[in-house]
């Protein structure tokens, strides 16, 4: 070996004894001793001792300090270590005692700390931009400073330098309460470390090649750059020479007496296995050795020298003596609780023992009867409601009596745990909830459904009115959506917000030709993660497969929700699910919006694809909508302008009295040639005049023509009357659009002319969205009549979740009181002919599989046949919480469950061979919503692992992640899983029953109701545990492959004894483990 050539000297060698491998996320060595810090995700922090060459490292001590992942680690002047995690702040003896500790809450978790040069402060930033100054010999906190709450890296001399998340590089002066000195924006990407050296500031950000150079003295512009040979994460400045760490896996140093121009003599690069990367590195206080540290928690050191000395002084540390020595400390038993602080809750003071009752006890003489509770209020009537002096007016409801309220009938709350308090009619007496059926299939059937009257004259069908999921303990799962839907196709759930555009998805979904382009632009090549076509076309794909089962556009939604332009259109219902405008008239806006940015997405298809512009881009405009000339002339000098523009649907208009009564053809002609008068701006008189303006349908619709009903005044809301179109005529059903040059004329069937130089379309009606209003069961809502694609003479009512055929008649009566239309969807009969060559030219373009999914050539022929077979789990975090409704009887009423988001999604492979439970997908979720709960215990994320810039793993979106599930659901692939229902629910695809194995259902038995969790049925047929800390998706699909392979071993016979014996040694041991037992 050369003189000055780095080599490695040795790791550590004990994580092969433990049972699972944690990454090491932080290192440090003291300057006195010699002793190596070594802190990982789940919280340990581990003492190294460096031995011969070539022996592995000592552990000295081993501590579980901290609940949460460790991310910064820094040894102290004095004795004693300094440990920042996500939940906690604290300075630990080299014991693991500990001295002292700020806690603070999940939801504001610690990002970042640094410590102070030659000093005793330390400088924290918490998720919600509080920063914190800490005196660590005196305990306290010195001072709070509000700062950036995308800290992403910091560094604390005689200056506070802090890097975020955007980019931006803030210096702050400690000497004036951490004022702002000076910002500047370093890189669009997030800063990842930061290294001060004299008067240089150091400065690396992700996805640069780069290192920046500024000079504090003067922080306007960078004094210079340093060429790097990879992309830097981490930097370190030491006494001549600056570290640097790089993404690809190695260390090198540039001098700075070269103005870090030349590269130094250190360098390392230790090899690691094909699934771990560099994850921490640490300079030695006596830069003689580094430290490096990976993802599968083995600690590198490096070193040029025979016998390599870590600290200054090379002191060997203290060999600790009893309860200490290599012992798991409980670092809780030496916890203190300050009242004085604000971070500590109360929550985690420990209770007496006590034999009297507590002074909260509230006895039975101290409580007074107040009385029967008041009754709620209909939400039709609150909805109407007009404050005037502090009280509340509303128009008499026609579903009660005058002058009375009734009460809930005796018994509801009972009859409303059976789910058989409402719609027995649609469900035909039988319970809503799949609970209840399997509790009557085991003989504790409940009381029968009483039927219900049927609807009185005058009111609103019960299948029109508004459908809610009801839900029972065991949440939406448990809803039997079957009962309302008997057809092969699916419905919509309505329990999300924006789900008013149940109706509108549908009618898009059954225009053939749209649909077609919606599957073809998700199936190309799109890498905007908010793209709405891409949302379109995997919905549509769920609702070709799910064959009548029921689904949700969650996902969907919430791509609308973050896109400007649904903002700009105020077609989005605010955080209380309210809507801005009727609903009527938000569907109009929505099909508007979703036209039009369905045809820029496919005009950047076609642009994309390195083709021409041709009649391909401009499919959607020819799909739907019409050219429209727009003539404005002036009266004075007759000067003429001509616009032509395309229109996407025909606004009807009222007409201008009331007692005017109009037919259909006469709302669509007026419409066809709408004249106007404004005041404008003449070009040729050079002044303000009162112009004429004439907008006329150019030609035809070539595809589909959308009329969109005006809204009737708002007393005509309340009354009988409605929206009033002349007497029932079959030209709703059906008409003719004749064009003679110009002219473009609405007609009947029987009045169109037969002249050659006339072109007659005809156009019938295929679909019709209509507002319900009923008072009865709260405000508004849409559903769609669609006319069955498998039998032209008759019709589907779509609402909601409920699916079912109605009479022909019934699509068209628009003169209830109750019913008003909102949009009409007419399809021309030649429609097929002229647009289905160029939209197979553009399915065949775009690639009909996604190639993300990362798989061995032989894995992906087993995958081409449909002979492959994973084991897939996920992980979820909570988006919104649940909504209750407490009664006084102590039972609860869920209105709204938690709403859910996928964190994780791991797959590991299950065919057998040498990559045999290696998992091949493993990706976190980039959500951008706000987080109500990481659910940390049982879903392994923790703070930051979500956000952009500052997870410490590689975020996906989840339309990436939603194509490769895609992919896998259309290449027949196999999925083993625990509780499979609720993953593939909340990921919203559809999965045929035939393609899982589901190990809850596996090892239910016929005779309990009770299912088994994981966790136990792994350890009986294992003996082992897993989840003991917290889930892992690896981990959990690794165990479910196991479960499933014991299974596929037994027989019939033999399932039924291991069945029995597992419920027998469940209900002795209450189905806790050894280890749970108190």
């Amino acid at each position: 070996m050369e003189e000055g050539e780095w080599f490695e000297f040795t790791q550590s060698w004990d994580t092969a004894t433990q049972d699972m491998v944690w990454p090491v996320l932080a290192l440090a060595a003291r300057k006195d001793s010699e002793l190596v810090y070594a802190g990982d995700s789940s919280g340990r922090l581990t003492t190294y001792t460096l031995e011969a060459p070539g022996e592995p490292l000592a552990r000295h001590t081993s501590v579980q300090c901290a609940q949460s992942a460790i991310r910064h680690v820094a040894a102290l002047e004095a004795a004693g270590v300094f440990v920042q995690s996500d939940d906690a702040i604290q300075v630990l003896y080299d014991s693991g005692r500990q001295r002292q500790k700020w806690a603070t809450t999940p939801n504001d978790a610690f990002v970042g700390a640094c410590l102070r040069a030659q000093g005793h402060e330390a400088f924290v930033c918490t998720s919600t931009g509080s920063g914190t100054l800490l005196d660590l010999q005196a305990g306290r906190v010195v001072q709070r400073k509000g700062v950036d709450a995308s800290v992403s890296a910091l560094a604390f001399s005689d200056m506070l330098f802090l890097g975020t998340a955007t980019g931006e590089l803030a210096m702050r002066d400690p000497r004036a309460s951490f004022s702002l000195s000076y910002t500047v924006t370093a890189s669009t990407g997030a800063v990842s470390s930061i290294a001060l050296h004299d008067n240089h500031v150091f400065v690396a950000c992700q996805e640069m090649s780069t290192v920046s150079v500024y000079d504090k003295r003067n922080m306007s512009q960078p004094a210079g750059s340093i060429a790097c040979d990879g992309r830097p994460v981490q930097l370190h400045a030491g006494k001549s020479d600056l570290w640097i760490s790089y993404t690809e896996g190695f260390v090198d140093t540039r001098t700075f007496a070269s103005q870090c121009s030349d590269v130094g003599m250190g360098y390392a690069e230790p090899a690691l296995s094909e699934y771990a990367f560099v994850a921490a590195f640490a300079v030695a206080p006596s830069e003689q050795a580094l430290l490096i540290a990976d993802t599968e928690g083995v600690v590198h050191v490096w070193s040029d020298h025979e016998q390599p000395q870590l600290s200054v002084t090379g002191r060997q540390p203290e060999l600790l003596a009893g309860r200490y020595a290599l012992q798991d400390v409980d670092s809780s038993w030496y916890s203190q609780v300050s009242l004085d602080d604000e971070n500590v809750s109360l929550a985690s003071v420990e209770m007496p023992l006590v034999d009297s009752p507590l002074l909260s006890r509230m006895d039975a003489d101290l409580l007074d009867d107040v009385g029967r509770p008041a009754c709620f209020v209909d939400s039709g009537v609150l909805s109407s409601l007009k404050m005037l002096d502090n009280v509340g007016y509303a128009p008499k409801p026609h579903s009660m009596r005058r002058n009375q309220l009734p009460f809930c009938t005796p018994g509801w709350r009972k009859a409303w745990r059976s789910g058989q308090h409402d719609d027995n009619e649609l469900t035909r007496g039988r319970s809503k909830f799949l609970s209840q059926q399997r509790r009557s299939a085991h003989g504790r059937a409940s009381a029968s459904a009483v039927p219900s009257a049927a609807a009185t004259e005058g009111s609103v069908p019960k299948h029109l009115r508004q459908m809610r999921i009801e839900y029972s303990r065991f949440g939406v799962e448990d809803f039997d959506f079957s009962l309302y839907n008997s057809t092969q196709w699916s419905g919509l759930e309505g329990n999300v917000r924006n789900s008013y555009a149940n109706a509108l998805l549908q009618v898009l979904f059954f225009c053939p030709e749209f649909r077609q382009l919606a599957l073809s632009h998700c199936a190309g090549s799109c890498a905007e993660a908010t793209c709405l076509s891409c949302q379109l076309g995997l919905l549509f794909r769920l609702l070709q497969s799910a064959q009548g089962q029921s689904c949700h556009a969650t996902l969907l939604l919430h791509v609308l929700a973050q896109r400007p332009e649904a903002t700009a259109l105020a077609v989005l219902e605010d955080t209380h699910g309210h809507a801005t405008a009727a609903y009527a008239v938000l569907v109009q806006r929505l099909m508007r919006l979703v036209l039009e940015q369905a045809n820029v997405d496919c005009r950047r298809m076609v642009l994309d694809s390195n083709q021409e512009p041709s009649a391909e881009a401009s499919i959607v405009e020819r799909t739907f909508g019409f050219p429209q000339l727009a003539t404005t002339t002036c009266p004075s000098c007759n000067a003429a302008h001509f616009r032509e523009s395309h229109v996407f649907s025909l606004d009807l208009d009222l007409p201008q009295r009331r007692s005017q009564k109009l037919g259909f053809l006469d709302f669509v002609n007026r419409a066809v040639v709408r004249d106007d008068t404004q005041r404008a701006w003449c070009t040729s008189c050079k002044k303000f005049q009162l112009l004429n303006s004439e907008k006329r349908m150019a030609s035809a619709p070539e595809a589909y023509l959308t009329l969109n009903f005006p809204l009737p005044p708002s007393e005509a809301v309340s009354g009988a009357a409605g929206l009033e179109l002349g007497a029932s005529s079959p030209s709703l059903d059906e008409f003719n659009l004749q064009v003679a040059e110009t002219q473009v004329q609405a007609l009947s069937i029987e009045d169109s002319s037969e002249l050659a130089e006339c072109k007659v379309a005809r156009f019938k009606l295929v679909a019709v969205i209509s507002s319900i209003r009923d008072t009865r069961r709260g405000p508004e809502h849409l559903v769609a009549h669609i006319r069955d694609p498998d039998d032209a003479q008759s019709w589907l009512l779509f609402n909601d979740f409920l699916v079912q055929r109605v009479r022909v008649d019934s699509v068209t009566a628009f003169y209830d009181w109750w019913r008003m239309p909102s949009v009409a969807v007419y399809a021309n009969s030649d429609r097929t002919s002229s647009l289905q060559d160029i939209i197979q030219t553009v399915a065949q373009r775009a690639r009909t599989r996604n190639e993300a999914v990362p798989l061995f050539k032989a894995e992906a022929e087993l995958l081409e046949r449909g002979k492959f077979a994973c084991a897939l789990d996920a992980e979820f975090v909570v988006l919104e919480d649940a909504q209750m409704e407490v009664f006084s009887d102590g039972t609860r009423h869920v209105l709204r469950p938690a709403v859910h988001a996928l964190a994780r999604l791991s797959a590991v492979r299950a065919n057998g061979g040498e990559m045999h439970g290696v998992p091949f997908i493993d990706d976190y979720v980039e959500i951008s919503r706000p987080v109500y709960d990481l659910a940390t215990v049982y879903s392994g994320i923790h703070a930051g692992d979500l956000t952009v810039g500052v997870s410490r793993h590689a975020l996906s979106t989840m339309k990436e992640v939603y194509k490769k599930l895609r992919l896998l659901v259309d290449c027949k692939c196999v999925f083993i899983g625990h509780g499979l229902k609720h993953d593939f629910r909340v990921c919203n695809i559809f999965v045929p029953q035939a393609l899982q194995r589901d190990t809850m259902l596996l090892f239910q038995s016929p005779s309990h109701i009770r299912p088994i969790s994981l966790r136990f049925l792994y350890w009986y047929f294992k003996r082992k545990s897993i989840q003991m800390r917290e889930h892992s998706s690896v981990e959990d699909a690794q165990a479910t492959l196991s479960v499933y392979e014991c299974y596929s071993k037994m027989d019939e016979q033999s399932l039924a004894s291991v069945l029995d014996d597992i419920y027998s040694v469940g209900s002795k041991m209450s189905w806790k483990l050894p280890e749970q037992k108190i």
